[in-house]
C-alpha cells in the first residue's frame, strides 16, 4: 500500500509505503537507542521520491494518523494529555505560508525554497539546503542535484553581502508555527522546518511503542492467529482492530455463556 499526500503550498505529491508493526518495532528501537541521523534515514527510506521538507512533514503526520492512530500522547509532568492529530495537522496548514523567493544578486538569481532535509548540522548545512537553484546569463544550476562538496565550493564564491541576504531571508522565514496553545498543564507546542524543531515533533509522533511492547502485542495476538509473517505484516492500526475484535468476541461469549447459566 502506497498512501500520498499532496503539498498545498507546491502541489509536490509526498508518497509513504506502509508503515508495518515490524517497522515500528525497528523503529522502536532507533529511538530508543540511535540518534536523529538514524532516525531520519529509517524515514527517508520509507518515503518515495525526491520531496521537500515540508512534503516530508505533511506526509508523515498522515501515514501516523493512517497506519496507528489520530491521538497523539504528550505527559504534562504528573498525567498523559491525549490530543487529536488531525487538529495539529490543520494548524499547520491553516498557518503555513509558501517562502518560495527569489534573490537578485549582480549577474545571478539564487532561489530559495523549503529545505530537503528534516534535520540540519548547523546554519551553514540548513543555507545550502534552502537553494533550490542559481540561474545565470539564462543557466541554471540546481542545488539539489549536487553534493555537499560542490555546494561548499560554490557557496564558498559567494561574497559576504550574497551570504548576508540568504540568511536575512531565512531568519524571516524561521518564525515557528504555533500548534497547540498551552493548556491541561502542557507548554505550547511550536515547530519550524529551519531549526530541526519539527524533527522532535516526529520523533514524538513515532514514539507510539516501546520495543518490548511490539513483542507483548505479537505475543498476545500470536496465540490465535500463529503466522507470524502475516502479523509483522499488518500496521498497528490493523493489530490493534484485530485485538479490539476478539476482545469483543469474548466478552460476548461470555455475556451468552452467563445467561445459560
Amino acid at each position: 500500500m502506497i498512501l500520498s499526500v499532496k503539498n498545498p503550498i507546491n502541489g509536490e505529491i509526498g508518497k509513504i509505503k506502509d508503515l508495518t508493526i515490524e517497522d515500528f518495532r525497528s523503529l522502536s528501537f532507533i529511538l530508543e537507542n540511535g540518534d536523529d541521523g538514524d532516525l531520519e534515514n529509517f524515514l527517508n527510506d520509507r518515503l518515495i521520491g525526491d520531496i521537500n521538507s515540508l512534503t516530508k512533514l505533511l506526509t508523515l503526520i498522515n501515514a501516523r494518523m493512517q497506519f496507528v492512530s489520530e491521538q497523539i500522547t504528550f505527559n504534562n509532568g504528573s498525567t498523559n494529555v491525549n490530543i487529536d492529530i488531525k487538529f495539529l495537522l490543520r494548524e499547520i496548514l491553516n498557518n503555513i505560508k509558501d517562502i518560495r523567493t527569489v534573490i537578485d544578486m549582480d549577474d545571478y538569481q539564487v532561489h530559495i525554497d523549503y529545505p530537503t532535509k528534516l534535520v540540519h548540522k548547523n546554519k551553514e548545512d540548513l543555507l545550502m539546503d534552502c537553494i533550490y537553484c542559481m540561474v545565470h546569463k539564462h543557466k541554471t544550476l540546481y542545488f539539489r542535484e549536487l553534493n555537499d562538496e560542490s555546494k561548499n565550493d560554490i557557496i564558498s564564491m559567494f561574497n559576504a553581502k550574497a551570504i548576508l541576504k540568504i540568511q536575512e531571508v531565512i531568519s524571516d522565514i524561521n518564525s515557528p508555527i504555533t500548534i497547540f496553545k498551552a493548556r491541561a498543564n502542557l507548554p505550547d507546542i511550536k515547530i519550524s522546518l529551519f531549526d530541526n524543531s519539527s524533527f522532535v515533533f516526529i520523533r514524538t509522533l513515532f514514539s507510539y511503542y516501546t520495543y518490548d511492547e511490539i513483542t507483548e502485542l505479537i505475543f498476545m495476538i500470536s496465540k490465535r492467529i500463529p503466522d507470524l509473517q502475516y502479523l509483522n505484516s499488518r500496521t498497528p492500526r490493523d493489530l490493534e482492530l484485530i485485538i479490539r475484535l476478539y476482545s469483543e468476541e469474548i466478552e460476548k461469549s461470555n455475556t451468552e455463556t452467563k445467561s445459560t447459566i
